[in-house]
């Protein structure tokens, strides 16, 4: 049994039609009819009349043994976890703030585990949003064209969401046990452990569902393409956090000095431009994928290179 959305996107198939042709002929937007395939939105009644003399079917055929989209997940176990975070760094935090007698000098010791509060409360809001809403846009990675089993990912998102606070959790306690044994660097050391399993975590979860994750079989291999474009963004990211880590842990940049600031400044451009280098190639293989041509990097990305490049080259240079 299918969703009105998914009878819609079949029918729109079968036809050979692309989104945006769809969209023109029923005189409405193509994100219009995105939404109606991934049963975020529903088409009103004149529109499935619209719809059903377009594909020569009754508009009862349409909605004939619909299954409804699935209801919002429950987040209870997401909350349980996200409270121990927060219980954990704050018990750390008073428990500085009695041996110092001071809240600046607690604040200055609590340090890189701000990060932990910081990533299980965006974590844990962004991610109860996806399952109550069923809206998972605000996933890294989410593409609102492809045709998703629903169930499957709300399944994911929640494995993600349960793994990553327990990850959190875990470095909170075992940051907190060892403080009193821990040099700044053994610190440091325990803190990039935590991102490589923070980034072990998404790995494992996405390689357990990826098989079930698409309604069509053959989608993967037709976004193939998208491989390439995911893998230079995350080039471009490993290869300026390696510059920050590499400044920070030799010395040659401390912190809150004027260098820091100069490598922020050049960062925050640098991650721009590749977020929507991003975004414009993610929308350009779904164009192709819909027009039946192969996707491939064309001037846009070798300008993105040789921006790369030039910047992080000056980052390196200031470390």
């Amino acid at each position: 049994m299918k969703t009105l959305g998914e009878k819609i996107a079949q029918l729109r198939r079968e036809k050979k039609l692309t989104q945006q042709e769809f969209a023109d002929r029923m005189s409405v937007s193509r994100q219009a009819v995105s939404n109606w395939e991934r049963d975020k939105n529903e088409p009103d009644v004149s529109a499935l009349k619209q719809i059903g003399r377009l594909f020569g079917v009754d508009m009862n055929e349409l909605l004939e043994d619909v299954q409804h989209p699935a209801k919002p997940m429950d987040t209870r176990r997401l909350t349980v976890l996200y409270a121990a975070v927060l219980a954990v760094n704050l018990i750390y935090f008073l428990s500085l703030v009695q041996k110092t007698s001071s809240w600046t000098a607690a604040f200055g010791r609590f340090g890189f585990r701000f990060v932990f509060v910081l990533i299980a409360t965006s974590l844990y809001f962004a991610l109860s949003f996806c399952l109550h809403s069923r809206d998972y846009s605000l996933l890294s990675g989410y593409d609102p064209h492809a045709p998703y089993d629903q169930e499957v990912l709300g399944e994911m998102t929640a494995a993600l969401a349960t793994m990553i606070l327990l990850d959190t959790l875990g470095f909170s306690i075992l940051t907190g046990v060892l403080e009193s044994w821990i040099s700044s660097d053994l610190s440091l050391l325990l803190f990039i452990v935590y991102l490589f399993c923070f980034g072990l975590t998404i790995l494992t979860v996405n390689l357990k569902y990826r098989n079930r994750l698409f309604r069509d079989p053959q989608y993967p291999q037709k976004v193939r393409g998208g491989i390439g474009i995911t893998g230079f963004f995350l080039t471009a990211v490993i290869l300026a956090a390696a510059i920050l880590i590499i400044g920070g842990v030799s010395g040659s940049v401390k912190h809150n000095s004027l260098q820091a600031a100069f490598q922020v400044i050049l960062l925050l451009p640098y991650l721009l431009i590749n977020i929507i280098w991003l975004m414009i190639e993610q929308d350009k293989l779904h164009r192709d994928i819909e027009q039946g041509k192969p996707y491939r990097f064309d001037g846009n990305t070798l300008m993105l290179a040789v921006a790369d490049g030039i910047l992080l080259v000056l980052m390196g240079l200031i470390g």
